[in-house]
């Protein structure tokens, strides 16, 4: 699979309601280019980030975002795979999570 997406222009999720796709994340950890639907809860941070490009989850606005994911900025798959490298990493999310266990434990 990854000689697959290392092959590829480009990587599109444009799901409306997926949270954090395992795939994205896999094209994103490679440095694959991505264009993604802005409605997942993942957009805003990779749009601060800069690491993929966001369209409508409608159909006139992913066609557009083909056409620009097509054309990509330069830098686009790097800040991708910082992006996972730094904000998905484990020593920043594992803290969280047992953060979050331990507030649910807490109320129980």
């Amino acid at each position: 699979m990854f000689e697959f997406l290392l092959a590829a222009a480009g990587y599109v999720h444009p799901s409306r309601w997926e949270s954090y796709g395992i795939a994205l994340v896999e094209a994103l950890a490679l440095g694959v280019p991505a264009l993604v639907s802005a409605a997942i809860q993942m957009a805003p941070s990779l749009a601060a980030g800069d690491a993929a490009l966001m369209a409508d989850p409608e159909p006139a606005a992913l066609a557009d975002g083909l056409e620009r994911l097509m054309d990509s900025p330069a830098g686009l798959g790097a800040r991708a795979r910082s992006f996972v490298s730094t904000e998905l990493s484990w020593d920043l999310i594992l803290p969280r999570y047992l953060d979050k266990l331990g507030r649910l434990t807490n109320r129980a």
